[in-house]
């Protein structure tokens, strides 16, 4: 999923179209240890997303949900509500996958999502304003 505005942002009259690339996953199977939630991406998902050529900014949203089904969304006669929380992760600097000790490649990476990352209107509006600034600073050669 893409977001993003072909809306000048203001403080950034010259970044015009710039799209964040949202990978969704959701998992009930999830826990808090150290204020990281461990999630295992697929070894190709985990790839695409630290990749540096990439110019558009990636970010993985994984969504927490309950473990029971009926909890997952609450119906309102005025909107849904989804039930617990989603949290953001750039992996743009994180390391190459390296091969398995027995030579064969990875099928999964376990990556840390900090609870800190919780995804808001007000976080993804950060997300973008500072990918502005990274484009702008990649631009300027600073």
């Amino acid at each position: 999923m893409d977001i993003g505005s072909n809306k000048r942002l203001r403080g950034f009259p010259n970044i015009l179209n710039l799209y964040l690339v949202l990978q969704l996953k959701s998992t009930t199977d999830w826990e808090v240890k150290n204020d990281h939630i461990h999630f295992a991406l697929k070894a190709s998902n985990y790839t695409m997303l630290r990749d540096p050529a990439s110019y558009l900014p990636q970010y993985l949203i994984l969504y927490t949900m309950p473990m029971s089904r009926v909890q997952w969304i609450r119906h309102q006669d005025t909107h849904s509500e989804f039930r617990d929380t989603a949290y953001f992760l750039s992996l743009r600097d994180f390391p190459d996958l390296v091969p398995r000790t027995d030579g064969k490649p990875r099928v999964t990476k376990t990556v840390r999502v900090p609870i800190a990352n919780r995804l808001t209107a007000t976080s993804l509006l950060r997300i973008y304003r500072e990918e502005c600034e990274r484009v702008v600073r990649m631009r300027d050669g600073t």
